[in-house]
């Protein structure tokens, strides 16, 4: 095949390059951008997102101290591989970090029990984890959570308030 037809074939514009590498880091919210008019299932799946950037984010222990000798082992059960290895995930793109910082904003809005009990349920709390941990029952923190998805909702179908 000539190199005149090689070098033809990649500036074809209507597929991408064949040297594209998909991360794996997708959230469902990346592509989309602010919709006209925001709904509670909006919000939520916005916090759902927020919480799975935070999750990416890469972790910082252990940044401030270095040394060039090898870990120590404290006990028998470090050495064996008692507590669960962290695998290394992708940082999420600054778009998603961006989007997670308005959404964290967004629980300034609310009481702070009610700002926890929403955030816990977008990190994929069960239920009855966070009824237990607020003394409540399933039904009351439900309740919790969708009044302060509307007031979340509220606020940002009428923009900021002017005092």
């Amino acid at each position: 095949m000539p190199v005149a037809t090689l070098i033809g074939a990649e500036t074809d514009s209507t597929r991408p390059p064949p040297f594209c590498i998909q991360r794996s880091y997708q959230p469902a919210m990346l592509l989309r951008t602010a919709p006209v008019r925001w709904t509670p299932k909006l919000v939520e799946s916005r916090l759902e997102d927020a919480a799975d950037t935070l999750y990416h984010l890469p972790d910082d222990r252990g940044r401030a101290l270095h040394a060039s000798w090898p870990a120590v082992i404290r006990d028998y059960y470090n050495d064996y591989c008692w507590d669960d290895a962290r695998v290394p995930l992708d940082p999420p793109p600054a778009a998603a970090i961006d989007r997670m910082n308005a959404a964290i904003g967004w629980l300034n809005w609310l009481d702070y029990d009610d700002a926890l009990i929403l955030w816990r349920r977008a990190g994929g709390a069960r239920w009855k984890s966070i009824c237990w941990t607020y003394d409540v029952s399933r039904q009351t923190a439900w309740r919790r959570c969708v009044t302060a998805l509307m007031i979340i909702t509220s606020h940002l179908n009428t923009g900021p308030l002017r005092t």
